[in-house]
């Protein structure tokens, strides 16, 4: 995708290091693979894959906008631009939604040491104390985020409107 940049150099290597966790997780060969590729699969699935989005959400998502605005299905090249804008798109779109579900379905377990073990980056800013209502926040970040990135993209000549938005995300 265009103005993707290095980030999409980023996706194709945490996938083939996906492939070689698998392989390694897998394997029948060697002991010391198969633990290789289990403590590589808890970090990959669970911090590093979270992280990658937590932090280039907005890179990502400025790109789908830009990319959406001009989608085009006459060649080759262009169909997969336009699919994978799509695709991220609706990935980004999906995220949040997912996060909460998912963090609230593991708040009863959230003292263990496996669960800290696998999110304890993701969950070290939040304040567990007062209840699950602050595993909205890390949905409300990537929320503030994509208001971020529409009114940049969407609505680059309405400068008051932009101004107005922007201030209201963080009033709210």
């Amino acid at each position: 995708m265009h103005n993707f940049g290095s980030l999409a150099l980023t996706f194709v290597g945490y996938f083939l290091v996906v492939a070689l966790c698998l392989l390694c997780k897998c394997s029948c060969c060697c002991k010391r693979s198969r633990k290789f590729g289990k403590k590589l699969y808890k970090k990959l699935f669970y911090g590093a894959l979270i992280d990658l989005i937590m932090e280039s959400y907005l890179t990502m998502f400025v790109s789908c906008l830009i990319n959406l605005q001009h989608l085009s299905w006459t060649s080759y090249g262009e169909i997969v631009q336009s699919a994978s804008t799509i695709f991220f798109l609706a990935v980004l779109l999906v995220f949040p939604l997912v996060e909460i579900f998912y963090l609230g379905c593991i708040f009863g377990r959230i003292d263990e040491q496996e669960v800290q073990d696998r999110h304890g980056e993701f969950l070290a800013d939040l304040n567990l104390r007062r209840g699950r209502l602050v595993l909205t926040q890390p949905a409300w970040f990537l929320l503030r985020r994509c208001v971020l990135a529409v009114v940049v993209v969407l609505l680059n000549e309405a400068a008051l409107w932009q101004i107005l938005i922007l201030m209201a995300t963080v009033l709210v």
